[in-house]
């Protein structure tokens, strides 16, 4: 789940959502819900804690790089091959379940 629906969800202002995972200005919580910003490590994990683990370092990229795709300033066709896209990330690690829980 994307930051930005876990915090409407709940219906939590922006200045709540910071206090939530503990930065300074509402308006940094906002970058962060949107993808307009990459959180700090530390943050990430506080995000993760403070959603329950609804809001993954996982989503808050797939956030980031829609963010950066809409805004022109990534281009998904101009990877190397060898670099591995979300999408592609997402379905091995669904994959990896599958295989687990049929083990």
């Amino acid at each position: 789940m994307d930051l930005e629906c876990w915090r409407a969800q709940r219906k939590i202002t922006y200045r709540e959502l910071a206090d939530l995972i503990g930065v300074s200005q509402a308006a940094m919580a906002r970058r962060y819900a949107l993808g307009e910003q990459w959180p700090r490590s530390e943050t990430v994990e506080r995000i993760f804690r403070a959603t329950d683990g609804n809001v993954t370092p996982t989503d808050l990229h797939c956030t980031r790089i829609a963010w950066l795709t809409e805004a022109g300033l990534f281009h998904p066709d101009t990877l190397p091959p060898q670099v591995m896209t979300v999408t592609e990330i997402l379905d091995s690690q669904t994959s990896r379940q599958r295989e687990v829980a049929d083990a």
